[in-house]
């Protein structure tokens, strides 16, 4: 057991967890706590390639007697000191100090005050000259009837298709060691890339194969670049890409491709990415 003398100041990491894409947790940011003298200090470090907007909110019993940060933005790959400020009376045991022990938080990938490009037409996340059905479309009934997915796109395609960018910018998250595919209790559990545009929104794509990722966080990534291949892995009853973009709010976005701007694509059809 380590034995803190209040003279010395100790550090500690914790991993937190991250909201993004409604509940999904990551490892992406962690809290740094500082015992010092009188005071407990949590520091808020961002190890995400994109900046994260950040809400932390005093338990009721800490309301009052405690210092926090209500709200702010954390830049990419930065810290923000003294998040939190919590006097050391209020501490029963310095050697397991988390977080949650005082505060709620929440904290979603992206600036939430930036306004995304409406006019920007995306690429098909495939190979020019394929084409690929729309197995689920905007504010589907089955999954898409969310703020998160009111605008995600379901591609039908066989596992191992080819997944492109549908728009530049860099890699800030990725998983493909996931397997199992099946109900919503895997919703968690689809691999994918999530890629971070100069507007501000983020581009993602799941449910992707076992091991089919090929870039990884920090890499530039351009418009039709192959990142991967789609599959069949989370919460899904068939094959398919699920292709979302979402604002620093967490919330879907409209989005229009090249080819076919301004028109909505449908469920049920093919669309071509066209050479």
């Amino acid at each position: 057991m380590l034995n803190i003398k209040f003279t010395k100041t100790a550090l500690f990491c914790l991993l937190i967890s991250l909201t993004v894409k409604g509940q999904r947790k990551d490892q992406g940011i962690r809290f740094i706590n500082e015992i010092t003298a009188d005071s407990v200090f949590f520091h808020l470090e961002n190890n995400y390639y994109a900046p994260i907007t950040i809400q932390t909110t005093p338990n009721l019993e800490m309301e009052g007697r405690i210092r926090v940060n209500k709200a702010a933005l954390v830049s990419k790959r930065d810290t923000l000191f003294k998040t939190i400020a919590v006097p050391l009376n209020l501490v029963i045991d310095t050697t397991a100090i988390d977080y949650s022990q005082f505060i709620e938080f929440k904290g979603n990938l992206g600036d939430a005050n930036l306004t995304e490009d409406t006019k920007h037409l995306y690429a098909l996340p495939f190979e020019k000259g394929k084409a690929y059905e729309i197995m689920q479309a905007n504010f589907g009934r089955v999954s898409h009837d969310k703020k998160t997915s009111f605008y995600a796109i379901d591609f039908t395609m066989p596992e191992g298709t080819p997944v492109h960018a549908a728009r530049a910018g860099i890699v800030i998250k990725t998983q493909d060691k996931y397997t199992e595919r099946g109900g919503e209790e895997l919703k968690y559990k689809a691999n994918t890339i999530a890629i971070f545009h100069e507007d501000g929104t983020i581009g993602h794509y799941d449910h992707l194969q076992t091991q089919g990722v090929f870039v990884k966080p920090g890499d530039y990534v351009k418009t039709g670049q192959y990142i991967g291949l789609s599959g069949y892995t989370g919460y899904t009853t068939k094959p398919h890409l699920h292709f979302v973009v979402q604002n620093g709010k967490n919330e879907a976005v409209p989005i229009y491709f090249k080819g076919y701007k301004n028109k909505v694509l449908k469920q049920g059809k093919h669309y071509k990415n066209k050479k």
